[in-house]
């Protein structure tokens, strides 16, 4: 019993310090940072992972290798519960903004932290208000009968920001998946993919350098009014030295604005300025990174035309963009139909008579009427790895408001590491409680079945909870998560960015009453935009390229192909614009 429970505990840390290896540097990352962020990961992965021990031990003997006794497994997930509950909302919303807030000290970090989260614990208890007054309006006389309802009831706060994000994440992951995989599922796809990218990312660093810019001169104007022997001037030095370390040449060229001696707008403009180092650190990196894809890509669409630079490109890159591409384009078919067949389709046939053509109940029916509750875990396991797959591959991919300040591949400050180990933590457990749902685990469906997981004994309480119950669950659930899939679909053609920005502007308002602190509006740029950007800017590097190399009919031959990438179309076919002659 205790060995399968320790390699559970096991891999679950390996694959939390996978994730934590891959999207961001832990060695170069605050320790309180990387220690949230790994015990949110951590528990979103082990959930998951219980889950099919949990169901294997409902039908394995004592003296099975898998099998877990109830009471232990019980224990475990109430830790689970009670950790996820803790952290998601006491320490992770603190600890995110003492990471980002501009105070230079311990205690003025904390207060102002504190403070911050003045709107989210404000937030959360007008949601705690609506909806209580919803399970009185359903549960009537019957409000709370008994000590065990209370605990249903608060089980059933934990799960319900759970449940939202898996039905968000979930529907919008899988949209996207198979959106990005349709851009990117040929070469010549996935180079106008690059250039639109190219093309965005240095728009976004022009605007990040202006306000770059802009926190320069109000540092500077601090510097210039804040003498030695003021106590600000310590802090001062530390924003000088933070601007030096990277533009020093712009900070003794920049002119000053005028400035109040006020410790509290110093701790706002220093929030302000490493807010822009960030953003602007990181889009250079990626832009740099974009840019090189893009030359990649480009010089293996035209291979023929001058091999010198082909030589450049690692061997490993080029056999991928020219043969592993489609064996990579074969795995993700087969991925987004198993997604369907196994959860997709399960999650819409939930509902009354349609459970009969439900794969995965029928599946799961006949693994345990033939006492094959081993593959059942099985089953379990990769159905669950699948969810968290597409709830992750959406949340990194998501922009919202450049507070988040995610981006593929990359967790780029403090905030967004700790961000996402928050609301995957959540997730976890609120798939494992959808699973259960999606295959109807009740002793109707499944003849052989004698008690229940510890997992549903646990939260028991929550069937007679409005929404959440298994009746209005199976009946709502479905309903939510094909609305998240349209949503997601239409916003493939429509720019969400316009809606948010305007949600954006009413959230500062309230942050300017409550702290001074605003949150950015998207950057908003059409694909035509940034297409032709993209085009010109790709078009310069590809040229410069081949400056250096002697004049020879390959040498020209490239070139024509550098220049027949244009970004319009009209009706005589392609034309030169006056934008590409000048590259010419």
């Amino acid at each position: 019993m205790w060995v399968s429970i320790v390699l559970i505990f096991i891999l679950a840390g390996i694959m939390a310090l996978g994730i934590l290896f891959k999207y961001i540097n832990p060695l170069k990352t605050r320790w309180y940072v990387v220690l949230c962020s790994f015990v949110g990961w951590y528990l979103a992965f082990l959930s998951p992972l219980l889950m099919p021990l949990d169901i294997v031990s409902t039908f394995r003997s004592e003296k099975d290798f898998l099998y877990i006794n109830q009471n232990v497994l019980i224990v475990i997930w109430w830790i689970i519960y009670i950790l996820q509950f803790g952290l998601c909302y006491l320490i992770f919303p603190i600890v995110q903004t003492y990471s980002i807030v501009g105070d230079f000290t311990f205690i003025r970090k904390l207060i102002r932290s504190i403070k911050r989260n003045v709107i989210f614990y404000g937030t959360l208890i007008m949601l705690l208000i609506i909806f209580f007054i919803l399970f009185w309006f359903f549960k009537g006389d019957e409000l709370i009968t008994s000590g065990q309802e209370y605990f249903g009831f608060a089980l059933t706060l934990s799960n319900a920001w759970g449940l939202i994000l898996a039905i968000g994440l979930m529907g919008n992951g899988y949209i996207m998946y198979i959106y990005d995989t349709i851009r990117t599922f040929t070469n010549k796809l996935e180079l106008r993919k690059n250039i639109c990218d190219v093309g965005l990312c240095n728009i976004r660093m022009t605007e990040s350098k202006k306000v770059l810019e802009e926190q320069i001169k109000v540092i500077k104007g601090y510097d210039e009014i804040i003498n030695e022997e003021d106590p600000l001037r310590p802090y001062v030095n530390k924003c000088v030295n933070d601007i030096k370390r990277y533009y020093n040449e712009k900070y003794e060229t920049s002119p000053s604005n005028k400035v109040k001696n006020n410790y509290t707008e110093l701790a706002i403009s220093n929030e302000k300025l490493q807010d822009s180092l960030r953003k602007i650190i990181r889009d250079e990196k990626l832009y740099e990174k974009t840019i090189t894809k893009t030359k990649q890509l480009f010089l293996i669409e035209n291979e023929t035309d001058i091999p010198e630079l082909i030589q450049e490109i690692p061997k490993i890159k080029y056999y991928y963009y020219k043969y592993g591409r489609w064996f990579t384009n074969i795995f993700k078919t087969l991925l987004i139909l198993i997604f369907w067949i196994f959860i997709i389709q399960p999650e819409l046939t939930m509902i009354g008579k349609l459970k009969t053509i439900n794969p995965t109940i029928n599946i799961t029916s006949s693994l345990l009427n033939n006492d094959l509750s081993g593959w059942v875990g099985v089953e379990t396991l990769i159905i669950l790895s699948l969810m968290i797959f597409f709830a992750f591959s959406s949340f990194i991919n998501i922009e919202m408001i450049s507070f988040f300040r995610i981006t593929k591949h990359q967790l780029s400050d403090s905030y967004s590491i700790i961000f996402a180990g928050n609301y995957l933590s959540r997730v976890g457990p609120a798939l494992a409680m959808n699973f259960i749902h999606m295959i109807n685990f009740t002793s109707n469906q499944y003849s052989n079945i004698q008690t229940q997981t510890a997992f549903q004994i646990v939260n028991k309480g929550m069937e007679k909870v409005p929404f959440f119950g298994r009746n209005s669950f199976n009946d709502t659930f479905p309903m939510c998560i094909f609305c998240i899939m349209v949503l997601s679909a239409l916003f493939i053609g429509i720019d969400y960015r316009k809606v948010f920005n305007f949600v954006v502007g009413l959230l500062n308002y309230i942050f300017s009453c409550v702290d001074g602190i605003g949150i950015d509006e998207i950057i908003y740029t059409s694909e035509n935009e940034s297409y032709k950007k993209g085009v010109l800017l790709i078009k310069k590097r590809l040229l410069d390229d081949s400056k250096n190399l002697p004049e020879s009919e390959s040498k020209r031959n490239y070139r024509k192909s550098v220049m027949s990438i244009h970004w319009r179309v009209n009706k005589n076919g392609y034309e030169l614009h006056n934008d590409d002659e000048e590259l010419v």
